[in-house]
């Protein structure tokens, strides 16, 4: 994929949540992938997603990051909720989701009217789903993860961008996402690893995220990543948008409000054009 940098326009977007204070951590990347699912929560099956997370799990570990990964059947709604939403989930523990500093999941995702779902590989506490309801990740919140990164569908989309207010108030710098459909395949694995390279190298991790997700209908599917970032002023959102590297993050901090990137008018499947 080539470089999209200058020849796109990003949008931007400032809102406001509330929050709370920090705690220190040492860096650890955590994956979650599904390829094929159980009858009960049947999901068409993507034999490629697990590269494309393993290969951004192993690029961070190239960069000395311990690595952990919780794959196919492991992946279970009490992995992924906090026990202050329900007393079941165990999304803090050494063996949850929230226990690293950035944390991927690969896997189908939906959305109702409160925001993303992702599927489940099986069957767990009666649910084949975890909700953006069921979320609260970070230091804040008992765990430890500063960067959530979604390959799924409808993770970022805009009308339920809201949504994603409740989970940073565990303590998360950034989600990243996608608005409408994105898709799995050998050609998009590469750009997994890029990402990480790129947030090595100057960009941010939030800008590395659209700049290499992102497709135009010239290369094929249009899709549409985004990126929101948080921090204890509008400022300090802004700075984490565009300068916060996975080597060079800050302390963490409330999150008081929220700010927004993506590739302008950008027209997916499943979903409106993004704000120009």
């Amino acid at each position: 994929m080539p470089n999209l940098r200058g020849s796109i326009t990003k949008g931007l977007l400032c809102l406001a949540i509330l929050g709370a204070s920090s705690q220190g951590m040492a860096y650890q990347a955590r994956s979650s992938a599904v390829t094929t699912w159980s009858s009960e929560c049947s999901g068409s099956a993507r034999s490629y997603w697990d590269d494309m997370c393993m290969s951004w799990r192993k690029r961070l570990g190239a960069k000395g990051w311990p690595q952990w990964t919780a794959n196919y059947e492991n992946v279970i709604v009490s992995r992924f909720v906090d026990p202050s939403v329900s007393n079941w989930g165990f999304d803090n523990s050494s063996s949850g989701f929230d226990s690293g500093t950035a944390s991927l999941l690969c896997t189908h995702g939906g959305y109702n009217e409160v925001g993303w779902w992702g599927l489940m590989q099986r069957k767990d506490q009666g649910e084949c789903g975890a909700n953006v309801d069921q979320l609260k990740m970070g230091d804040l919140s008992g765990g430890s993860t500063r960067y959530l990164h979604l390959s799924s569908c409808n993770s970022m989309r805009w009308d339920r961008i809201n949504a994603w207010f409740g989970p940073a108030k565990g303590g998360l710098h950034a989600v990243t996402g996608f608005h409408g459909l994105m898709y799995i395949g050998s050609g998009y694995v590469d750009e997994y690893e890029d990402m990480v390279s790129d947030s090595f190298s100057g960009d941010s991790v939030s800008e590395s995220w659209v700049d290499n997700m992102h497709h135009d209908p010239i290369i094929g599917h249009t899709i549409c990543p985004v990126s929101m970032a948080f921090g204890a002023s509008k400022n300090a959102a802004l700075t984490r948008l565009f300068t916060e590297r996975y080597n060079a993050q800050s302390a963490n901090s409330a999150s008081n409000y929220g700010v927004l990137m993506w590739i302008s008018s950008c027209d997916p499947n499943d979903a409106l054009p993004l704000p120009q």
